[in-house]
This record gives C-alpha cells, structure tokens and sequence, in this order.
C-alpha cells in the first residue's frame, strides 16, 4: 500500500487543471480519510471552467466517505443529476 500510495503522487492535475475548461463537477466527503478536504478545494480552485461545482457530502446526507462508499446511491444519483443538467 504505501509503494501504491507514493506512485500515485505522479497522478496529478498540478499545473494543468487551469487548462480544463469543460464543466466540472468535484466530488468529496466530510468523512473521506484517502483525500484532505484541501485537495478537492485545490482542484476546484484550479480548474478554469466558468461551469464548475463543488459538492461536499456530509454524513447527514449520506455519501461522505471516500468516493461515496457508505451511500453509493446518493453519489450516483448527484452525479446523473448533474450531468443531466448539463447535457440538455
């Protein structure tokens, strides 16, 4: 796990988010211990889309472990949603 974890400093939008322009949607939980709440605000922060949203889920909502594991439908659904949005 911890050689996985040091590789995966490689992965990174560091220095080319600004470039992204698309809408964007971020994704975390209150709950998540993989990724720091500062992350996500970084990379929303960063990304240059004008159509970008941060979505912090709470343990009141359900969702808000990492990547929505205690409550993948609420993930699910949020991100259908927004995207629906978005593609009509």
């Amino acid at each position: 796990m911890n050689a996985a974890m040091e590789q995966l400093k490689t992965f990174t939008l560091e220095g080319v988010a600004h470039l992204i322009t698309c809408p964007m949607l971020v994704c975390w939980g209150e709950e998540d211990k993989l990724t720091p709440r500062a992350v996500a605000h970084k990379l929303y922060d960063s990304v240059g889309s004008k159509d970008k949203t941060l979505k912090i889920f709470t343990p009141r909502d359900g969702g808000a472990e990492h990547c929505q594991v205690d409550n993948r439908q609420v993930g699910t659904d949020y991100i259908a949603d927004w995207l629906e949005a978005r593609l009509r």
